[in-house]
């Protein structure tokens, strides 16, 4: 079984999350995100849910664009209810304190090479 990621972005922001995924695959990480092809509405929602179900963990991109996404916010509260790992990495200094769950939980993108050597140890154990 490979270790499994989840990406939570905001559309406007598909070069990051393309970039993000593309390091996370480097490591040998398996990335999904929310199915494109999907009609809007409730298939888009049980897609999400089955990504997230099968994800060992998400991560959210925070930006300007992401924090008001009703996609993205709804994809926090469906992770927590399904108690997943919730890597929160702020793109946008300050984004973080308009989503007070996170507290100080939250990498900056500039120290993503950091989360990525970590990572490795969970992408061995699974």
């Amino acid at each position: 079984m490979s270790y499994q990621i989840f990406i939570s972005y905001s559309h406007k922001d598909s070069e990051l999350a393309r970039d993000l995924e593309r390091r996370l695959e480097e490591v040998g990480v398996k990335v999904s995100s929310d199915p494109v092809d999907a009609t809007a509405g409730a298939d888009l929602r049980r897609g999400i849910s089955r990504s997230l179900r099968e994800a060992d963990e998400m991560v959210m991109l925070l930006t300007d664009n992401s924090v008001p996404d009703s996609n993205v916010i709804y994809e926090l509260g469906l992770a927590d209810a399904l108690d997943k790992r919730v890597t929160p990495v702020v793109v946008n200094e300050g984004i973080e304190q308009f989503l007070p769950m996170i507290r100080k939980r939250f990498i900056k993108y500039t120290d993503l090479p950091k989360y990525i050597d970590s990572l490795k140890e969970r992408v061995k154990a699974a």
